[in-house]
């Protein structure tokens, strides 16, 4: 179980890192850059935005599962389901748990890739460090036994890779936009 978990985790990192590193940085696959609600709207303002697209799912998703294919290949020989298949659903659930933050940021009208101001700005600050990796705990939850506890240091260790990776990368220049409330700039 161990082993399968921190492939999980090494797979969605390996995947963000492609996802930004090259696919984002130079524009990969730009014709897949189709934002996913259409650009319809509700009340107004669109349902998700332009940063969330077709391109970012299938990114998230396809290589996710290639990775852990390959990763639990060498080193998780028995599990229940295919290892190509739970990648995916890893992948999907990462990309389907940003969904309903950027919906709730486009109804108070933040910005992509904004969090607002004061205490609007530090509760989406921390809901952006957490939504994606409750998408991947529900997905995990279906295919595995795991008791309250390991769920909760999951989503810990989740959240705090994320929250680190994140600042990492605003410090060394990557996300330059990246607002975080509770750090002076």
């Amino acid at each position: 179980m161990t082993a399968l978990l921190l492939n999980s985790i090494l797979a969605l990192l390996l995947t963000n890192f492609i996802h930004h590193f090259l696919i984002i940085r130079y524009d990969i696959f730009s014709f897949l850059k189709i934002p996913i609600d259409l650009r319809k709207s509700f009340r107004g303002q669109r349902i998700f935005g332009d940063s969330k697209t077709l391109r970012g799912f299938l990114v998230d998703i396809i290589p996710t599962g290639l990775f852990l294919f390959l990763l639990m290949t060498f080193f998780v020989k028995e599990f229940q389901v295919s290892k190509l298949f739970f990648g995916f659903l890893l992948g999907f659930g990462y990309a389907f748990g940003e969904l309903p933050t950027s919906f709730l940021k486009r109804q108070f009208k933040i910005d992509p890739g904004k969090q607002g101001q004061g205490s609007l700005g530090i509760f989406f600050s921390i809901l952006e460090q957490a939504d994606s990796i409750i998408g991947v705990l529900i997905v995990v939850t279906i295919f595995l036994k795991l008791n309250l506890f390991q769920n909760l240091t999951l989503f810990l260790i989740g959240v705090g890779l994320h929250l680190s990776i994140d600042l990492f990368l605003h410090i060394y220049g990557y996300k330059r936009g990246l607002q975080i409330p509770f750090l002076k700039h």
